[in-house]
Parts: C-alpha cells; sequence; structure tokens
C-alpha cells in the first residue's frame, strides 16, 4: 500500500496535528542516544547548521542531537512531503538527518526520491540491503553515496528500552 500526504494516515507524511506516526502498521522506532552519540562526531561541521530531522515520531531524537551540541535542528510534527514545497525551508536546511518509517519499497523509494530531489546532503538510517538495491542506483549517483556502518543501532518505542539492530547503515 502506498501512503501519501492525502491518505488518512498519522504522521509526518499525513497532516499535521497528528498522532505522529508516520504509517498504517506499528514499525516506526526512535533511534535511540547512544547510537546518536556513536556518530555524532561525524557530523560536526553542522553543529551550528540548520538540520531537519523530518520524521517525528515522539520528538525524542531533536533532544538527543541538541544534547550532543546540534543548536539548530528542525524537529516538528510535519508532512514530510508537504514540507518539501516549502522553497524557503528547504534553502535554509544544510543536512537532512533522521530515521525514516520502514514501511514497504514504496513508502522507502518515495521517501529517498524526495530527499535526492532536494540536493541537499542527507543522512538517512536504513537497512543495509539498500546498498545493494537497484533503486539506489536508479535514483542517485553512486559515486555521492557515502556509508556509514556502525557495530549495532540503538532503537525503541517510546517509554520502552533500547534493543540494538546489526543491519541498519546511515
Amino acid at each position: 500500500m502506498e501512503l501519501t500526504s492525502s491518505s488518512s494516515t498519522e504522521g509526518a507524511a499525513a497532516t499535521p496535528g497528528s498522532s505522529g506516526r508516520m504509517t498504517v502498521i506499528n514499525d516506526e522506532w526512535q533511534t535511540a542516544l547512544e547510537s546518536w552519540k556513536q556518530i555524532a562526531p561525524l557530523f560536526k561541521g553542522y553543529e551550528n547548521k540548520d538540520i531537519w530531522m523530518p520524521f517525528y515520531y515522539d520528538g525524542e531524537c531533536a533532544k538527543h542531537l541538541k544534547s550532543l551540541g546540534f543548536k539548530k535542528v528542525h524537529h516538528k510534527k510535519q508532512d514530510f512531503f508537504n514540507k518539501l514545497s516549502d522553497v524557503k525551508f528547504v534553502e535554509k536546511i544544510d543536512l537532512i538527518w533522521d530515521n525514516p518509517p520502514y514501511t514497504g519499497a514504496s513508502l522507502k523509494e518515495r521517501v529517498l526520491r524526495a530527499l535526492v530531489k532536494t540536493s541537499k546532503p542527507f543522512s538517512m538510517l536504513l537497512p543495509s540491503s539498500i546498498l545493494h538495491s537497484k533503486l539506489l542506483q536508479d535514483i542517485t549517483d553512486l559515486d555521492q553515496v557515502q556509508c556509514i556502518i556502525p557495530r549495532r543501532v540503538f532503537v525503541r518505542k517510546t517509554q520502552q528500552n533500547s534493543v540494538p539492530f546489526k543491519y541498519l547503515v546511515w
């Protein structure tokens, strides 16, 4: 099922003011603070630049980045696809950095195509299988792709303990 901003689903791809879910099924996870700590040094040059975290979930990830010294983090419960049409907003963004929902290939493809179209640098936490996908080859110049492979990534549901995942890459 392809999710669109005009669908009845909730969250970042739905209407603002919704419950914060981008997908119909409960497959959204918050990237835990310890995972942001692992890669924050690689993004040190963005500490005073505008970072957009478009996938809201529960809002905690912006707090994580701010606690690590990133001062200008934009993270609101907004429609991701509609926000991309806000030219002034997108122009001021220096980096798009987040953990998108993984629901189905069509949503992942739609998100990645939209990110590539911005021409902005972005770092998304994705399953490592994306590196070998035809999708990635079709939508971007692979010479422009860099990959961060953490030992493990910790994620969690709201009000739950973090759990490790191995096969995710930035």
